[in-house]
């Protein structure tokens, strides 16, 4: 089967203080780890960009396909997903990079069911969400992507990653705790 992840890494990390894509994962910028984990579970990759490009740009792994939000500072996330879902067809895995790069077990649950289909864990919703991306594309158009998201499937996961994220240093220190 044919699909590709979208790791969404465009925003200016304001809160971080620092790009949340070159922060340090597994001896690699988190970015790259989002990558390898996609590649690894056969789907192709395309990572949307924006504040920092030119540095995020050259520690992505080859075979990566970039594209560029030059309207980072001024759009939503849901923009930049339109951006990454332009050029795909069938199914498409979408992460924000700010996430902990799902395990190969977790993607390859969510890729053998049909999309759409959101990752749970006791009842909160998490990353990443599986979608058909041409019907997700139109969707975006009127809704946001939690509201398109509200009514489909929940695969419950016992991998607490999945409901993690990093938008402030304090956050990203705590995870070193875990």
């Amino acid at each position: 089967m044919h699909w590709t992840g979208i790791i969404l890494a465009a925003g200016g990390s304001t809160r971080m203080g620092r790009p949340k894509a070159l922060l340090e994962w597994s001896g690699q910028p988190l970015v790259r780890a989002h990558c390898t984990a996609i590649a690894a579970a056969g789907g192709a990759v395309i990572v949307v960009l924006g504040a920092e490009a030119e540095r995020i740009h050259p520690v992505l792994p080859g075979g990566v396909d970039v594209r560029l939000n030059p309207a980072w500072s001024s759009t939503q996330m849901a923009d930049s997903l339109r951006i990454g879902l332009e050029a795909v067809e069938g199914a498409a895995l979408i992460t924000p990079v700010d996430v902990p790069p799902a395990p190969f077990p977790i993607i390859a649950e969510l890729i053998a069911s049909p999309a759409p289909a959101v990752l749970s864990h006791r009842g909160v919703d998490g990353h990443p969400v599986w979608v058909d991306a041409s019907r997700t594309r139109e969707a975006l158009l009127s809704s946001p992507l939690n509201h398109i998201l509200s009514d489909v499937p929940r695969l419950d996961t016992e991998w607490t990653g999945c409901i993690r994220s990093w938008n402030t240093p304090s956050e990203w220190d705590a995870q070193s705790s875990d």
